[in-house]
Order: C-alpha cells, then structure tokens, then sequence
C-alpha cells in the first residue's frame, strides 16, 4: 500500500474515533507511518485530505448519466441513492458540517462545494456534448449543487422527510426540471 492510500486510511479511521477537529496532523503521521516530509508531499494540510475524499466521492456520482435520454429517466441514478444513503443514519445530526470542523469549516465547504460544481460541469457536457444551452452547463451545475447540498442538509436536520430512495427521487426529479428548462430549444 502506498504512503497516500496510508494517510487516507489513517484519517478515516480517526475519523470514526474522533472528531476531525482533533485530529491532528502527528495523529494522522503516526496512525499513518509516514515521515512529515511524506505526508506534506501528498497533502498541504488536514483539508486537503478531507477535499480528496470528497472528489474521489464525486468521481461517482450521477455517472450512469451519459446521454440526454439518461437525464429523461424518471428513476433517480443509483449514485445519486448511494449518496443519500451513506447519511440516512445521521439524519437526526443538529451540528453544522461547518461546525463539526472547527476552522476549516468555511474552508472545507467552498473547496468540496467548488469540486462538487466542477463535477456536475462536467457530466452535464459529457452527457450534451455540442448542445446549444440557454443557460451555460456551469450555471446549471451550480443550481444542481445548491439543489443537493440543501435537500441533504434539510433531509439531515429532519426538515425533510423520507427514506433515501424517496430524497434521491425528488431532487433527480428537480435536477431533470433544471437541466431540461436550460437546454436551447431546437
């Protein structure tokens, strides 16, 4: 195993035991067996471990979305149910994901909120590759990530209610209303 894969697993599973905020970066070498200068080498800070894992998630989410008939499909994408699920058990959570991560909090929101656009970017041109849009596929990325983080942190705080299949299909169902508004008549 490779001095990154190490560190990852280092942190998640101090993850389990503590809360990020503790976690320092000598937990994270030792737990880790890595020198300072290898862990500095993969990451600049604890952030950027957290950014990692988050990206890797992304890396997953909506790919059975590759083609505009894929995006007219009623049921919502397995990924999509796969990220409501890893949170259905935590849905009763009053703490800010903010909060929980002390001063890299506001830090941590921008960067896996800017990697989560980045993402939705990208399966949109992949899925319309040539579509004249009426809105640009970046605008739209930033409403469908808006439209995800808020439907999970409402569905978290107990705002919303539903399994994890029923919260999938409501946004999947706005997120077709989003894309197929945007797109430029023909």
């Amino acid at each position: 195993m490779n001095s990154q894969t190490r560190i990852l697993r280092a942190f998640t599973q101090l993850l389990r035991d503590r809360e990020y905020r503790q976690i320092t970066i000598a937990d994270l070498i030792d737990t880790a067996q890595v020198s300072r200068s290898t862990f500095y080498r993969h990451f600049s800070a604890k952030l950027g471990i957290l950014t990692f894992l988050h990206q890797r998630r992304f890396a997953t989410l909506l790919c059975e979305l590759n083609s505009p008939e894929d995006w007219q499909r009623p049921e919502p994408p397995a990924s999509l149910v796969a990220m409501f699920a890893r949170f259905e058990g935590q849905r009763a959570m009053h703490r800010s994901f903010s909060d929980t991560l002390g001063a890299d909090g506001e830090p941590a929101l921008k960067q896996i909120e800017q990697a989560l656009i980045r993402h939705l970017s990208e399966r949109l041109e992949l899925a319309f590759p040539g579509q004249v849009w009426a809105v640009p596929p970046r605008a739209i990325a930033l409403s469908l990530a808006g439209l995800y983080q808020t439907h999970l942190s409402h569905w978290r705080q107990g705002q919303a209610c539903g399994s994890a299949e029923a919260m999938a299909a409501l946004v999947h169902r706005h997120s077709r209303a989003l894309v197929w508004d945007a797109l430029q008549p023909a």
